[in-house]
């Protein structure tokens, strides 16, 4: 039998954006992560994100009482996530307006229009929380404020982030 220490186990971690209305009860954005985000994943290395909408999930298990983003609004949203290498230095746009149904990997019986058995990989890096965001091309009226969940599937501080380079990952795919 393996040893545990032989294996790289990543993290899970559910964080939301909430989306709120304005004055009028139109959508402000862009909405960004809140700062207890950014202090959850200080120095971890993000391999994966997904997110979910309305028909997998009616209310967030983050915020009591406030509803799942609509398929209607899902569809609407991208999502930007800026990296940072953890020392303060951001590069820049890591990944710019991608649509959120991109980032839906759920197999959903219910739901006719679900996605991708995939997760949105990415080579393991830290990214700069409180500049990621989401973002609609044009304001959308609603009734009160929604949430916007991301699953974060990262590496704590500790471990070896070199197994899940996506070359290494290709790599051990071919044999």
């Amino acid at each position: 039998m393996l040893p545990t220490s032989t294996f790289v186990k990543p993290q899970q971690q559910l964080v939301e954006i909430i989306i709120q209305a304005d004055k009028n009860g139109n959508t402000v954005t862009p909405a960004y992560f809140t700062t207890a985000v950014a202090a959850f994943f200080i120095n971890r290395k993000i391999l994966a994100i997904e997110t979910f909408y309305q028909a997998d999930i009616f209310y967030s298990p983050i915020s009591p009482g406030v509803p799942i983003v609509s398929l209607a609004l899902f569809n609407r949203l991208s999502a930007t996530f800026l990296r940072n290498d953890g020392n303060g230095v951001t590069g820049g746009d890591f990944y710019k307006n991608i649509p959120l149904s991109f980032l839906r990997r759920v197999i959903n019986s219910r739901q006719a229009g679900s996605t991708g058995p995939d997760l949105f990989r990415m080579d393991p890096i830290g990214l700069s929380w409180t500049d990621s965001s989401v973002l609609l091309p044009a304001p959308v009226a609603i009734s009160e404020p929604v949430s916007v969940p991301f699953l974060v599937t990262y590496l704590l501080e500790q471990q070896d982030p070199e197994p899940y380079k996506t070359v290494k990952l290709r790599g051990h795919a071919a044999r």
